[in-house]
């Protein structure tokens, strides 16, 4: 669903979350050899289903899943963890907006954070999951 990932692109493009994470948002992996910190995330588990409830279209709704990680090199979590809580409040300040449909919620689902070492670097992972409910115009 490429207009819900636009409408995370342009959302992240915050001017907080822009500087901590130095303007580098990505869908999916990052780019190899790219500076860190950086901004993740994959948006997943799209399915449409039906609502029965009135004031609703029979077009139905989108249940998105976007899992969102911010990833830095360092041996501590602190940066990573304020980046992800500016994305927390970002997504949960209603402020999303998804061309050709209307957002009808975002819930904040499971969180995680864990260290990755590779070749002598330390790589902290903070992030966790939104669902976000759509709907077409």
């Amino acid at each position: 669903m490429l207009a819900i990932e636009t409408g995370l692109v342009t959302l992240f493009a915050d001017a907080t979350l822009t500087a901590a994470v130095g303007g580098r948002v990505y869908r999916d992996p990052a780019p190899e050899g790219v500076a860190h910190p950086v901004l993740v995330f994959q948006v997943r588990r799209l399915k449409v289903d039906t609502l029965d409830s009135p004031g609703h279209s029979d077009n139905g709704y989108f249940d998105v899943t976007a899992t969102v990680k911010i990833i830095d090199q360092s041996e501590d979590q602190s940066a990573a963890a304020a980046a992800f809580d500016r994305v927390g409040t970002l997504l949960m300040g209603n402020t999303l907006a998804v061309s050709g449909y209307v957002v009808m919620g975002v819930q904040r689902g499971s969180e995680f954070s864990y260290p990755e070492y590779e070749n002598g670097r330390t790589y902290q992972h903070v992030g966790g999951e939104f669902r976000i409910l759509v709907q077409p115009q």
